[in-house]
């Protein structure tokens, strides 16, 4: 797919030394003169792009690396944004250890990956500096060894495809949706790295077949395209594609002909909510090769949408326990602390990464637990929620955690004096303290490296658990003793409003209204009753038994 426009090429698509300087020169014309004078909107860094690689500008020179095929009559991928969404198109230079030539949007139309890249030349400044740790003078081949492979579910517009590959890794790129993929196919070429990357318009998930994939409209967070739209509101969408699906573990439908599973160095996954039927789809692979995962968690978003189907939401704990269970350490990036502040923490390759909450398999269990009490499998119940059938096997369930038609399943007293219980259908009301939803509130970040990797062993320093409570913390004790002052979300109890401190787990602070001091009193007499949630014993399957 790759076509040479000077006979200087290799023949493979690479980049002899003479050409790489000239390829290197001729960057910054390529991302600003070819398009125009630098400069849109004040900001010196950012350049509108007009055209494709290899096409007839007359201010910048002749292209000598490769150029995208597969664009049709439009030539190339510019033209083809261009003509397909009327997108304008602009280009900045990365502030990554490893600098390169972005394509973006305009940061108004995308305020997500654009606006971060348009205004900082980086993103996710956390994720990326654990990229920098796990690839860097891993992936050269040299000495016999094969060059590392990385696969990048979601690549979008080729941030962290392109940074791969200048490591020196080879790369499979998946990304369905087109008007990504046309950024992305840009930039990897602008790169020149272009023979070392697979781009493939497919999809992944846990079967074989199609998926419908919704796309957010212009104004909108483009990273929030997603399987069925589970991540847009509905007056968030333009439109929707169908796109071919295939799974991890169907490696002869995806992968170079000449790699091998054990090459695998990393899976990096960004995909709204659809990171637990990847996983599902690759759990073979997953079992005995594949050195490091870095992935997005984002459980609020089912929460959100339907906190009565809690199929998909069991899903994500799972998938993360059947990675714990198989050789993974699992650490907990922060979203706003680390992973991916806005603005993006500056990237030091020279700083060490700094210790991180790991999220263990007892964590995971405790997320699954709390999940088994919103939702109790059987016809028998106390009138307090509703059964539903739920997938191909009709299961009957009884929804403990609703408002309407039962209301909540706590005690009568606490619902007549405090109403604030009465909405239950929240995550608040049925996260356990002790798990690792308790550590996060929308969603999150994680690595995950097995446990004998040179990355693990080198750059992974795990301390503490990622959960408002210690293991060993009594449950009837109603707020944290190893965090005073936390709440469900690790969210500072400041924040809290009086009314709703206890229901997030928070103490009283001495200027708190009378109300919130017998609202305390009344939850420590019930949690010691074992009447709150997951205050009773442990019974024989490992289950908390239910509150009377």
């Amino acid at each position: 797919m790759l076509r040479q426009l000077r006979a200087l090429g290799t023949g493979k698509g690479e980049l002899t030394g003479r050409q790489q300087q000239l390829h290197s020169e001729r960057q910054q014309r390529q991302g600003r003169g070819l398009q125009g004078a630098a400069g849109v909107e004040g900001n010196p860094e950012v350049s509108e792009l007009l055209c494709d690689l290899g096409s007839d500008c007359s201010d910048c020179g002749p292209w000598v690396g490769t150029v995208p095929e597969g664009w049709g009559e439009h030539g190339g991928p510019v033209a083809w944004a261009r003509a397909a969404h009327n997108a304008s198109l602009f280009v900045r230079r990365t502030a990554t250890p490893r600098p390169f030539l972005a394509a973006i949007a305009h940061h108004k139309a995308d305020p997500d990956v654009s606006a971060m890249l348009w205004h900082y030349g980086a993103m996710e400044g956390g994720v990326t500096r654990i990229m920098h740790q796990v690839l860097d003078g891993q992936c050269d081949p040299g000495g016999g060894q094969r060059r590392r492979l990385v696969v990048d579910v979601g690549a979008s517009f080729g941030y962290y495809t392109v940074q791969a590959a200048l490591y020196g890794c080879r790369v499979v790129a998946f990304e369905p949706v087109p008007k990504f993929r046309a950024l992305l196919e840009w930039t990897v070429h602008a790169a020149g790295v272009a023979a070392l990357v697979d781009v493939l318009p497919l999809a992944l998930g846990e079967a074989e077949g199609p998926l419908q994939l919704r796309l957010p409209r212009d104004g909108v967070y483009w990273g929030l395209a997603s399987v069925n739209g589970v991540n847009l509101m509905p007056n968030e969408v333009m439109g929707s594609i169908t796109v071919n699906g295939t799974t991890l573990d169907s490696w002869e439908v995806w992968a170079p002909p000449d790699a091998k599973p054990a090459d695998v160095l990393l899976l990096k996954m960004d995909l709204e909510g659809w990171e637990a039927p990847v996983l599902r789809g690759g759990s073979k692979l997953l079992a005995h090769v594949v050195d490091n995962v870095l992935l997005e968690y984002s459980p609020g978003i089912y929460e959100r949408l339907n906190m009565t189907h809690l199929a998909p939401q069991r899903a994500l704990p799972s998938s993360l326990l059947s990675l714990a269970t198989t050789g993974f350490a699992l650490a907990h990036l922060p979203l706003f602390s680390f992973a991916a502040p806005w603005p993006p923490l500056k990237i030091d390759p020279a700083q060490p990464l700094p210790p991180f909450e790991e999220v263990t398999a007892a964590a995971l269990q405790h997320d699954l637990e709390a999940l088994d009490y919103r939702e109790v499998q059987g016809g028998a119940g106390r009138g307090e929620g509703f059964t539903q059938s739920v997938g191909k096997l009709g299961w009957a369930r009884e929804l403990r955690m609703e408002v309407s038609p039962g209301g909540c399943p706590l005690p009568p007293e606490l619902l007549e004096r405090f109403p604030v219980w009465r909405h239950c259908r929240e995550w608040t009301y049925g996260t356990h303290p002790k798990g690792f939803r308790s550590a996060f509130g929308f969603n999150t970040n994680l690595w995950a490296s097995r446990r004998a990797s040179e990355a693990a062993k080198r750059h992974m320093r795990l301390q503490g658990s990622a959960t408002l409570f210690d293991e060993g913390q009594d449950m009837k004790v109603w707020t944290s003793l190893r965090r005073p002052g936390a709440a469900l979300g690790l969210v500072n109890c400041t924040a809290i409003g009086s009314g709703h401190l206890q229901l997030f787990r928070c103490p009283c602070p001495p200027e708190a209204p009378a109300a919130c001091m017998q609202e305390r009193d009344l939850v420590a007499r019930l949690a010691d009753e074992g009447r709150m949630p997951f205050t009773l014993p442990i019974s024989a399957d490992g289950k908390t038994a239910r509150a009377a």
